[in-house]
This record gives C-alpha cells, sequence and structure tokens, in this order.
C-alpha cells in the first residue's frame, strides 16, 4: 500500500490504538489539522458517495502513531472500524500522520481492483504531498478524497438504497428500462 513516507518499523507499542476515540463519522480529525468548515463539507460528500455507491471512506488524522509503522497502524484501524461494507470489503481508509509526517491510503480488498496501490500512491504524490508540503492540509486532504471519490465512481456501478446496483435490484432493472426508453421518447 502507498505512503508518503515509510516509517522506521520500531515494536509496537500495545496502548498506541488506545490512544484515540472510536470513530465518529466519516471524518476524525484527531490531530486538528483540519477547519470545520472543510470537516464537515468532506463528511458531507462522503455520506452522499456511500449513500449512491454503497462503499466508505474514511479519513483519520493523528497527531503522532508513537513509533508505530503507519503499515501497521493503518490495517488495523481499517480492521478496528470495520470500513466498508462486510462481504464486499469496499472501504478505503486515508490516514494522515502529523509527527511522523507521514500518511497512507489503506484500501479493502473490494476496492484493489478500482483503487489500486499505483493510482493511491498517485492520489498521494499528487493531491496531498503538495499540499502538505505548503501546509494546506484542508486542501491535501480534501483533494485526495475528491480523487478518491472520482476514481472509485469511474469505476463502481451506482446502488440503491439497500446497496444494489440496479443490476442486482428487480426494481431498478425496470427503472433503468423506463428510462432508456423514455430517453428516446422524448
Amino acid at each position: 500500500m502507498p505512503c508518503l513516507v515509510l516509517a522506521q518499523g520500531a515494536p509496537t507499542p500495545p496502548t498506541a490504538l488506545a490512544q484515540y476515540p472510536a470513530p465518529s463519522g466519516f471524518v476524525n480529525d484527531f490531530a486538528g489539522i483540519l477547519d470545520n468548515e472543510i470537516e464537515n463539507g468532506i463528511e458531507a460528500k462522503i455520506a452522499m458517495f456511500t449513500a449512491q455507491y454503497g462503499g466508505e471512506i474514511a479519513v483519520l488524522t493523528m497527531p503522532t502513531l508513537n513509533e508505530m509503522p503507519i503499515e501497521e497502524f493503518s490495517a488495523v484501524v481499517f480492521k478496528k472500524w470495520g470500513i466498508g461494507k462486510e462481504l464486499k470489503d469496499n472501504g478505503v481508509l486515508v490516514v494522515v500522520a502529523l509527527k511522523e509526517r507521514t500518511g497512507r491510503i489503506e484500501i479493502g480488498y473490494g476496492y484493489e481492483s478500482i483503487l489500486n496501490d499505483a493510482k493511491a500512491g498517485e492520489i498521494i504524490r499528487g493531491q496531498m504531498i503538495p499540499n502538505f508540503k505548503n501546509g494546506d492540509y484542508n486542501k491535501g486532504v480534501e483533494a485526495a478524497v475528491d480523487k478518491i471519490m472520482e476514481v472509485l465512481i469511474a469505476g463502481t456501478p451506482a446502488t440503491d438504497s439497500l446497496g444494489q446496483s440496479p443490476e442486482e435490484n428487480p426494481i431498478g432493472r425496470f427503472m433503468a428500462l423506463t428510462q432508456f426508453i423514455f430517453g428516446f421518447i422524448f
């Protein structure tokens, strides 16, 4: 999985994961680097994405990882928080660690064919790093989430409120057929 900077592996402190509260939504800014307006905007975008496409994106900023390697930290958080639908494993976690100056995009197996490591690396290098170097965490995180959604939307069919694509839902198939027919009549 792509990282901003690879942290050197030190023994994992057993209390590292106990040093942050449980998630309170899709965006959890425990490092305090995001403006409230930006945080709320990202939260709303992710909620709309989840409602329409069924997958989940979570953002986690931490003041420090307490010497825990970011690869290990993000994998544990991803599993502990249960990001994405259980049987589909369609989740993405964006982690930023302020003290370590590192970040990572953790991708669930259900999205790896759409958002692979190479694309995640491009997002880190293209959206996160340039903005972070300029001290603009707001823009870096928001641009990364926007790009992740863009990539996932391009590769994922829309779903209904039950998480079914139109092909899986008989009503959705009917509506799609109706829209197709009426699209040519009008």
